[in-house]
């Protein structure tokens, strides 16, 4: 027994490599196992199949991604396209629009005044295309054309703002617009042409106005007062 056992002990072939190998498996696998919290192949083999799920949902999720950013690209192209025609398009309105600006700051006592659009490239979209536009504003004659917002005052900017509104409103179809005290700081026959305007803004639209000036509400076609007193304490508005 001893002698066939020696003879089938020398038919083994003993590999190195092949043995460091199963090491090296048998390490990985108890190192799995760990890992995933499991004990067995067959859990392992599940967990690589769901893996496998999920990284075939990434290639598709990829193939999302390029897909917007095709869009994108097309939609960037658009959006390039109709901001020139809106500038093409402002080119051809801002005349008429500055025209007919300065004919109203006439009519309500600003003779000098003038304004423009200041129109600039911008590096981004924005409400206005690829434009920034700044109103410039110029009371009277001999001195340079500044920011609105810095170049005028309180009754400038009321006729100013009302002249815009009514440009405005003539091409927005509002049913109605509400002027809250736009007539401030002016007085005398200045206030008895915005009257004038604001009965001419009413014959298309409903113009609910509130003023302090008499000149203003002799022009509308129906009022309302609005009264305050104190009721046990406590104030109450009517109208």
């Amino acid at each position: 027994i001893i002698s066939e056992l020696e003879n089938e002990l020398e038919k083994v072939d003993i590999d190195p490599a092949a043995l460091a190998e199963m090491l090296q498996r048998m390490n990985t696998l108890n190192s799995l196992f760990l890992k995933h919290q499991v004990s067995d192949v067959e859990s392992l083999v599940e967990i690589r199949n769901q893996l496998d799920k999920e990284q075939s949902g990434f290639s598709h999720l990829e193939d999302e991604i390029s897909d917007i950013e095709g869009q994108i690209i097309q939609l960037e192209k658009d959006l390039e396209k109709e901001a020139k025609e809106l500038s093409k398009l402002r080119d051809k309105g801002t005349p008429n629009l500055i025209e007919k600006i300065e004919s109203l700051l006439k009519q309500l006592g600003l003779e000098k005044a003038k304004i423009d659009l200041e129109r600039s490239i911008s590096e981004q979209y924005n409400a206005f295309g690829k434009e920034h536009i700044q109103i410039m504003f110029q009371a009277n004659s001999g001195f340079p054309m500044k920011p609105i917002q810095s170049a005028i005052s309180g009754g400038e900017r009321s006729r100013v703002m009302l002249s815009i509104k009514k440009i405005l409103a003539e091409h927005s179809n509002l049913p109605t617009l509400i002027l809250d005290e736009i007539d401030t700081g002016v007085s005398g026959r200045v206030a008895e042409e915005i009257g004038k305007v604001m009965h001419d803004m009413g014959k298309n639209m409903q113009l609910i106005v509130i003023t302090h000036l008499a000149q203003v509400a002799a022009k509308a076609d129906d009022h309302y007062k609005v009264t305050k007193m104190d009721v046990d304490g406590l104030t109450r508005s009517n109208i």
